[in-house]
């Protein structure tokens, strides 16, 4: 019966979120137009990033497609204070943190609907998109819970989709050798094609790939298909955008949670609604909805798969409604936002939360100086009240500006946090939220016309951060509140660009935690963020046309063994599309993201992309 009730009052609530937007859509009547692009993931005040008071990068779909990355995860891991930690190629499993913030304390958004999992940040990025799915990728560094509301801890990543119609097809192949000897180990394929119709009535693209392996080392294979599309349609007073996918995965897990043979299964949906309208020269009514499922099983022991499993099917509704409009020589923002989730499971059981948000936002522009502030209370059945302001002031200087700012962050625990029961791990019903106060100072600005700088500086004062804690090399993992924490940690990215032929450029992050634990235990998560982090780029033009980009990452650990793994691509234009040769971990470098899961040796990939 509990189950019922939780599937009844899922759709009740899905009903009620999709008929609002359809009455808002009904009611649109006027003349046709289309809206400006607008960058969400800071602020939903700004129109562009240089506005929003605070540092953000911005990966345009032109270095998107230079990069020849494999995944979402693999776009990003190279940017200042992003630090991700991979269990396989091609993104099979990762967690990505940003700014000495854990996995789970990173909110990720698509066209800036937060796809967030509920039952563990491992999950976030099983999402149906690719690197070249995308027309750009916004990452927001600092709290953002005063916009957003839970989760945005470190930062947030914004993924938007394509708006216009891609016609491509392309085709990788990729091999390379285990870390114990220079045998050839693994193989893999990766095919996808992009395809796109438009016209007076609108837009609509189509996105399918497929990515399998054999595995880089015994029980390490994968299977993954996906599928995405989005609908974007001219309405007489507005435009509508609809979205949704699925990806479909199967893959080894060998050392992923436990030293046994394991595997696991995964299928993601996601969907979305958004509708925009002009009801004044400078105001916008916006409404966005957003549905997310995820269905989960896990085997222990592959061959004997009844010795435990693990089935979990969770399911996320949000609505978000905001008004846009000027006010005193500025702008004022003002909205609310609903939302559902819920589990089903046979480890964690059946659970349900429910959360409701006010927020408002307010920007004013005097000369050189802008104030933004923004609030935002939300309520939850988990977490009861959480109140999160945030105050920014910026400068501009010349072609850049400096920003200072203060903001509260917080987060609730995920469902296995509170509820997940094994052998080697205990979850803890009682956990409170996690919550922050964040400082941030920084700079953003273009030197001697071809030298662009951003760079920041933060000081995070936490509590009740959630980890696993255990006596060393004594199981099981307990999940507990820790008590307060002080984060340290400073930002620089720096990039030379001159005749689009010689670009080097370097990138840092430094982060301290001023508490560890008491001798005997260890921790899980939170002090798995690199001490300093340094990334070397060098992109230069080749021969006939051909471009070349050498990468090299070093990350230095407050325990455990630093290392530092190259990367070299060179890519060359054909007709009507091109061809790319990429070698990952150049050196063959033997290394670690995730403690007993060594990650491959020298991989190649050989890329064919062809224009439909």
């Amino acid at each position: 019966m509990a189950k019922h009730r939780l599937v009844v009052s899922l759709s009740r609530t899905t009903f009620v979120l999709f008929a609002t937007v359809i009455g808002l859509i009904h009611t649109a009547f006027g003349q046709t137009y289309l809206m400006d692009t607008v960058h969400v993931s800071a602020s939903r005040l700004s129109a562009t990033p240089g506005t929003n008071s605070r540092l953000i990068i911005v990966l345009d779909s032109a270095a998107i497609a230079q990069t020849g990355a494999h995944s979402i995860a693999d776009l990003i891991h190279g940017l200042a204070g992003v630090h991700s930690r991979t269990r396989g190629p091609l993104g099979v499993q990762t967690d990505l943190a940003v700014a000495g913030a854990t996995y789970s304390q990173v909110l990720l958004l698509v066209d800036g609907m937060r796809v967030n999992d509920p039952q563990t940040g491992h999950h976030t990025l099983n999402i149906p998109l690719r690197p070249q799915d995308l027309q750009r990728v916004e990452i927001v560094y600092g709290a953002g819970s005063a916009v957003h509301g839970p989760d945005a801890f470190g930062g947030v990543v914004n993924l938007v989709p394509h708006t216009a119609p891609q016609r491509n097809a392309t085709l990788s192949a990729l091999w390379g050798n285990a870390q114990k000897d220079n045998d050839v180990a693994a193989v893999a394929q990766s095919t996808s094609i992009r395809y796109g119709w438009n016209g007076e009535w609108g837009d609509l693209s189509i996105s399918a790939g497929k990515e399998r392996s054999d595995g880089y080392r015994d029980t390490t294979e994968f299977d993954i298909d996906r599928l995405f599309a989005q609908l974007h349609l001219p309405l007489k007073s507005g435009e509508l955008k609809l979205s949704g996918g699925v990806e479909d995965k199967a893959f080894g897990a060998k050392d992923f949670y436990a030293p046994y043979p394991s595997k696991e299964w995964t299928r993601a949906w996601i969907g979305g609604a958004q509708y925009r309208r002009r009801f004044h020269k400078n105001g916008y009514l916006t409404s966005r909805l957003f549905y997310r499922r995820h269905r989960d099983r896990f085997v222990l022991w592959r061959d004997n798969p009844s010795a435990y499993e693990n089935r979990h099917v969770n399911e996320s509704a949000t609505l978000e409604t905001h008004l846009l409009h000027p006010w005193i020589g500025g702008r004022v923002l003002w909205g609310s936002e609903l939302s559902y989730l819920q589990i089903d499971s046979n480890n964690l059981g059946q659970h349900a939360q429910q959360r409701v948000a006010l927020f408002a936002e307010s920007s004013h522009p005097v000369n050189k100086w802008s104030f933004n502030a923004s609030a935002r209370i939300d309520y939850s059945n988990t977490y009861n009240a959480e109140f999160s302001p945030s105050v920014r002031l910026a400068h501009r200087i010349g072609t850049g500006q400096l920003f200072l700012g203060i903001g509260r962050a917080f987060r609730a625990p995920s469902f296995t946090e509170l509820h997940y029961t094994d052998p080697n791990n205990v979850g803890n019903p009682s956990l409170n939220a996690e919550r922050a106060w964040a400082y941030e100072a920084g700079i953003e600005t273009i030197l001697w016309t071809h030298l662009r700088l951003q760079g920041q500086t933060y000081v995070r004062y936490e509590s009740n951060l959630v980890d696993y804690i255990r006596r060393v090399q004594a199981p099981p993992w307990q999940a507990q509140n820790l008590g307060k924490i002080r984060t340290l940690g400073a930002l620089l990215s720096m990039s030379y660009h001159r005749w689009n032929a010689f670009t080097p450029s370097i990138r840092y992050a430094w982060n301290d935690k001023t508490r560890s634990l008491t001798e005997g235990l260890e921790s899980k998560y939170v002090f798995t963020q690199p001490r300093q982090r340094i990334g070397l780029h060098l992109t230069h033009r080749f021969f006939a046309g051909a471009r070349a980009k050498w990468e090299y990452d070093f990350r230095q650990f407050h325990a455990g063994k630093s290392y530092g793994v190259a990367r070299a691509t060179l890519s060359k234009p054909i007709p009507h599309g091109h061809i790319r040769l990429r070698v990952d971990n150049l050196t063959d470098t033997h290394y670690e993201e995730v403690p007993n899961v060594p990650m491959p040796g020298r991989w190649f990939t050989v890329e064919i992309a062809s224009d439909l």
